[in-house]
């Protein structure tokens, strides 16, 4: 499974996908948080995990109204 976190504001939002929990292998990403950002995330978490869309586990840093769209 892949854990994948987010951190969102107003024009990007971060993304973190934690590879490996025991050496704390991460790979980030930063998307425009607009809806062509929301595909492009799905495109690299899937490429990069190797998981569909429904396998993903995915958490939100929701910043005031900033993450609605995304989530």
């Amino acid at each position: 499974m892949a854990i994948i976190g987010i951190d969102i504001s107003k024009q990007k939002f971060d993304c973190l996908w934690l590879r490996d929990v025991c050496s704390l292998k991460v790979k980030t990403k930063v998307f425009a948080n607009r809806p062509a950002g929301f595909a492009d995330l799905i495109d690299w978490c899937c490429a990069q995990t190797g998981e569909t869309p429904e396998q993903l586990q995915v958490f939100l840093e929701a910043t005031g109204v900033y993450h609605e769209s995304l989530a």
